[in-house]
C-alpha cells in the first residue's frame, strides 16, 4: 500500500488522532494508532481504554484500502525532521511502514492491527454543534475547578453532558456543578 500525504497536514491530523495513545500503562497496544485507509481518506484512531478519538485526514493520494497499526511518536518524530511538502507512506510486508522522501526513507515497525482494542460505542449518540466561543467560555469558567491529581487522572477533566434537553458541564472534583447555557443545535440517533 502506498499513500501520498501533505506532510504538514498529516502531522496535524496524526497529532490530534493520537491524543489518547500512550496513556494506558496496562495495555501496550494502546500506545499505537490505528490507521484505516478507504476512498482516499485516512481515519486515525486512538484510545486509552475509556475514551477514544477518531479524526480524518482527507485527500490522501492512494489506490489502496486497508488498515495498519503504528506508534505515532515514531512517525511524528520522523516527519518533523523532513522539509519535503509531500511524503509517501508505504506499507511493505504488513510489518513495516516506510516514510519515503526526496533524500531517502525512514522505516517504522507496525503492530498487528487485530491486537488493537476498539472501545464499544454507546447505542444512543448525541451530536452537537457548539460555537468555538461558547465552548471556550465553558472550559474557561470550569477549569478553576479541575483537579491536578496524578494518581487519579480521570479527575482532571471537564465532563460535558446532555440531560433534560440542555447541555451542562461538570468538573469531577466534587459536587461543584454549573450549568452553562448557549445556542446549541443537537440531534440524537
Amino acid at each position: 500500500m502506498e499513500i501520498r500525504v501533505d506532510r504538514k497536514r498529516f502531522i496535524q491530523s496524526l497529532s490530534l488522532g493520537s491524543s489518547f495513545s500512550g496513556k494506558n500503562k496496562v495495555l501496550p497496544a494502546l500506545d499505537y494508532v490505528k490507521f484505516s485507509v478507504k476512498n482516499c481518506d485516512i481515519k486515525l484512531s486512538s484510545n486509552d481504554g475509556e475514551i477514544a478519538i477518531n479524526t480524518m485526514y482527507r485527500s490522501a493520494v492512494t489506490e489502496n484500502e486497508g488498515e495498519f497499526f503504528a506508534d505515532p511518536k515514531l512517525i511524528l518524530s520522523a516527519l518533523k525532521t523532513l522539509k519535503d511538502e509531500v511524503v509517501e507512506l508505504c506499507i511493505v510486508d504488513n510489518r513495516t511502514m516506510e516514510i519515503r522522501h526526496n533524500n531517502g526513507k525512514f522505516s517504522i515497525p507496525l503492530g498487528d492491527v487485530d491486537e488493537y482494542p476498539t472501545p464499544k460505542m454507546d447505542e444512543e449518540v448525541v451530536k452537537a454543534e457548539v460555537s468555538s466561543e461558547l465552548l471556550f467560555k465553558w472550559v474557561k469558567e470550569a477549569r478553576s475547578f479541575v483537579a491536578r491529581d496524578e494518581l487519579r487522572p480521570i479527575m482532571n477533566g471537564i465532563l460535558l453532558y446532555y440531560k433534560n434537553g440542555e447541555f451542562s458541564n461538570l468538573t469531577l472534583t466534587g459536587p461543584v456543578e454549573k450549568v452553562f447555557s448557549g445556542t446549541i443545535r443537537y440531534e440524537t440517533t
